[in-house]
């Protein structure tokens, strides 16, 4: 029984067995489109992994800090239509993790013994990840699936193509990394400065970058430069499965870094912004929020 968008909106973690419902509905639906498309049978989708939410910037740590092993069922193949092109089991991987996590704007009088706002415990971190892992693992299996059961009709072909995003996103991520990232940008990227990380963006009181660069002021989602990252990774699994005309490296960052306001004119009052409470409120209420609500304009003017 599917459940209906407003239903939804009362939750805000599905369970894997529901998202396999769900995912499976819409991939079937995606396949049976483009394989009765009778202008074009050659085509190819690429599909993104799910990116584990607790590496947002909105979401600060506190407390201790903890080098955990986790399972994570990386992705091996971008193509995957045999058994063998998945992992039997996940690897060991070690993340960074803290005793809680809280809204960035309230980190610094944050008290786990008596405080207002919300947050969660290393326990509801890891049980989200755990979940959006779950989630992942799914993906490939679907994918699998769906490349085999194409590969099975007359002149078939495996038509479905996985892009690691979360794994792309926890190896650039200071949460799960530290201070060194695994995750290797495109040159442009490594020589601009001031640099980018995902820390929260801010700036000085003399207009420089001080941190952050990757997500935008609402901490959630990417800014010009961050979705230009993604699009690189993208972008590789193209040129890979031999989209013609396709080259990551001829990606224009010169350009990419000047349409990104956020960087080409830090806000130098962001600072004084911070201290203000109802400013808090409103960048969390605009993280949160159903950019397709009605009140969206509300919140914004």
């Amino acid at each position: 029984t599917f459940v209906s968008y407003e239903e939804r909106r009362d939750w805000n973690l599905w369970h894997p067995d529901d998202f396999r419902v769900d995912y499976q509905f819409m991939l079937d639906k995606l396949v049976n489109i483009l394989e009765n498309n009778p202008h074009d049978k050659d085509y190819k989708v690429f599909i993104g992994t799910v990116p584990l939410v607790t590496i947002i910037p909105l979401l600060k740590r506190t407390g201790r800090k903890h080098t955990l092993k986790v399972q994570e069922w990386c992705v091996t193949k971008s193509n995957p239509s045999r058994e063998e092109d998945l992992l039997d089991a996940p690897h060991d991987i070690e993340y960074i993790y803290s005793d809680y996590y809280t809204y960035y704007p309230f980190a610094d009088t944050f008290d786990p013994n008596n405080d207002q706002h919300v947050s969660l415990s290393l326990q509801d971190v890891l049980y989200i990840d755990n979940c959006i892992r779950q989630y992942n693992r799914i993906i490939q299996e679907l994918v699998m699936e769906a490349n085999k059961k194409l590969k099975e009709q007359p002149n078939g072909k495996a038509r479905l193509y996985i892009v690691d995003t979360a794994s792309h996103l926890n190896n650039i991520a200071i949460k799960r990394q530290g201070r060194d990232p695994y995750y290797r940008y495109p040159k442009y990227v490594r020589n601009a400065y001031p640099p980018i990380s995902t820390h929260y963006y801010d700036v000085s009181k003399q207009g420089q970058i001080k941190a952050g660069g990757f997500f935008s002021l609402d901490g959630v989602h990417p800014t010009a430069i961050g979705h230009g990252i993604i699009a690189y990774d993208f972008l590789k699994v193209m040129k890979e499965a031999g989209v013609e005309r396709v080259n990551p490296e001829n990606i224009d960052w010169k350009e990419v870094y000047d349409s990104d306001s956020l960087y080409r004119k830090p806000i130098v009052l962001l600072n004084e912004l911070r201290e203000s409470v109802e400013f808090a409120k409103l960048i969390l209420k605009i993280g949160s929020m159903n950019f397709f609500s009605d009140d969206r304009d509300e919140i914004l003017s």
